[in-house]
């Protein structure tokens, strides 16, 4: 039974918590204090493993804030009350207060408040419901405290949700047993415990779970990861859609006491997630059951106008392919069926050949197929990074048909850079053609906020390698790079190259890396040269600002072509 259905059951509707609202001016900031005080010196002189949190955790003040807090809250909205009552409750089985002590406390609680307090004149009625709903309260989170003793062993100890072990042992029962399956994930959860401490976070946790368990009545609940929930439930999948809307809207509307080491914090809470009908997931593995999922949870995540997504067959189907795709990637590199392929750059004013990016390509099913089918599905792992350690085998190898081209450009990533940086900085040592490289730096993070990367960098430059930003104007790819970095290159993103023929803005954009170019003394790539057209554009910069070292890449001179 949650909370609310307690309540009913005495007669206490949800117009009556609203009404509550009326009585807020009726205490005093005097008796509140005497209220929180009385309190507190009963547990310090009664309860002894309660003094003893209270003096261990330096909680005094905090105690006495959180009463006030309790007090207040009944005056707010009743899914504001709710989801501070099931805090309160998770609350007390974290410190590990014990049952019996936290409804003495609660009963000194209520005494000073039912016979120290006048009945205000009018609203008797509804302060005698009120005070009923306060004894209520207490009651209930004793059942809760009580509850999750007997259940601690086989529960996630924050939530009192089933743990994720079990999600694995039950999906299959589970997938043919409900409906529906929702996949939730709260928002920035980490700035929680960043700002305030892991007591809040897991007291956001715990009411966040207890409110997931009160919405969805006779669903199947577990705490998935961190703070990720999974809910499986025979509500159809579009009304838990609805249901789960509606419920962000509660939160994003309300602000959240929750208990901190030495107080209480006010704090707000969004989430994002997915819901589909379990059929879709009929007959497939869970492996591929659970990459699909986080697939999808990710994808919503990191878009701006989905909150949750309803899932539909045809997700499924894209997300097949995909998961296809990567297998056959990793399949590829591990039985190193990699293939190199290569594209002149040229100088845009003397059409000669200054140097060749080297590309990769894999062997997939008997098709080769270029990086850039699968780079954006590996990117930022260490699937990226053994592609990159491949490639650069084949480069350095003496007998490899890429040492006859001249100088070269070769992608690095940043998971190849965290973890094969000793191995690179050992070729270039004794390679005697270390001058001909150039590593193209693929931005995909914030490259200042990881140190050690910024001193390899700089390393591989000491050692006679070039540095170049790729797809720069774009994501991470910015000016504070240049102006750090030892770089030697930047390679202009294509998009902003094609659409400066029409975008007086991106015409714009790159007039300013080549002035900026010149003042630096770097060369500039420009990208995706596919016609006449660009390529005067390109020239006549170059010339108005008296730049030579301007580069092009396209199939105006030459298309990809593989190597070996």
């Amino acid at each position: 039974m949650n909370y609310r259905e307690l309540l009913s059951l005495y007669g206490i509707t949800e117009q009556d918590l609203r009404d509550f609202k009326s009585l807020e001016g009726i205490f005093s900031e005097e008796f509140k204090n005497k209220l929180s005080e009385e309190t507190k010196l009963f547990v310090l002189k009664y309860l002894p493993k309660g003094a003893q949190i209270l003096m261990k955790g330096d909680l005094e003040n905090a105690f006495k804030g959180t009463i006030e807090k309790f007090l207040e809250t009944f005056f707010k909205s009743p899914s504001v009350l709710e989801s501070y009552v099931e805090t309160v409750a998770k609350t007390h089985v974290s410190i590990k207060v014990p049952p019996q002590e936290f409804f003495l406390d609660f009963l000194k609680f209520y005494e000073v408040l039912f016979l120290d307090q006048e009945f205000p004149k009018g609203k008797e009625k509804l302060f005698k419901k009120f005070l009923l709903t306060v004894l209520l309260t207490g009651v209930y989170i004793l059942l809760q405290v009580l509850e999750d003793v007997e259940v601690k062993e086989l529960r996630d100890p924050v939530t009192g949700l089933l743990p994720s072990r079990d999600l694995v042992i039950q999906a299959p029962e589970l997938l043919r047993k409900y409906k529906t399956v929702a996949v939730i994930d709260i928002d920035r959860f980490w700035e929680v415990n960043f700002y305030h401490g892991y007591v809040t976070g897991n007291a956001l946790l715990a009411l966040f779970a207890s409110t997931l368990r009160n919405r969805f009545p006779g669903s199947t609940i577990f705490r998935w990861q961190n703070d990720e929930f999974v809910i499986f439930t025979n509500e159809e999948a579009e009304e838990v859609r609805e249901k789960l809307s509606k419920l962000r809207k509660e939160f994003s509307g309300s602000t959240l006491f929750l208990p901190t080491r030495k107080g209480s914090a006010e704090v707000k809470i969004s989430f994002s997630g997915i819901v589909s009908p379990t059929e879709l997931f009929a007959e497939k593995d869970l492996k591929v059951i659970h990459w699909e999922l986080y697939r999808l949870l990710d994808e919503v995540k990191n878009s701006e106008e989905v909150t949750f997504k309803l899932v539909r067959e045809k997700d499924l189907e894209k997300l097949e392919k995909e998961k296809k795709l990567i297998d056959g990637v990793i399949d590829a590199l591990y039985h190193r069926r990699v293939r190199l392929a290569f594209q002149r750059v040229v100088n845009i004013h003397t059409g000669e050949t200054v140097y060749s990016e080297i590309l990769a390509r894999l062997e997939i099913d008997g098709k080769i197929v270029s990086a850039g089918a699968f780079i954006d599905l590996i990117e930022g792992t260490t699937v990226e990074a053994e592609l990159d350690k491949l490639v650069l085998e084949k480069v350095f190898s003496p007998i490899s048909v890429a040492s006859k081209l001249g100088k070269l450009s070769v992608n690095l990533s940043f998971p190849f850079l965290r973890n094969q940086y000793p191995w690179l900085s050992k070729k270039l040592k004794i390679t005697d053609r270390r001058g001909n490289f150039i590593f193209e730096l693929t931005e995909r993070e914030d490259v200042f906020k990881i140190q050690e990367i910024v001193n390899k960098l700089k390393g591989l430059s000491t050692l006679g390698a070039e540095i170049s930003l790729d797809d720069f104007g774009v994501k991470f790819s910015n000016f504070l790079l240049i102006k750090k970095l030892p770089v030697n290159h930047v390679k202009i993103d294509g998009s902003i190259v094609k659409d400066s023929m029409k975008s007086e803005l991106d015409r714009a954009f790159l007039e300013s890396i080549i002035k900026l170019a010149k003042l630096k003394n770097i060369d500039v790539t420009a990208e995706y040269v596919d016609s006449e057209e660009i390529a005067e554009a390109l020239k006549e910069l170059g010339e108005r600002y008296g730049f030579k070292n301007i580069y092009g890449q396209g199939y105006l001179w030459h298309k990809p072509e593989i190597l070996e």
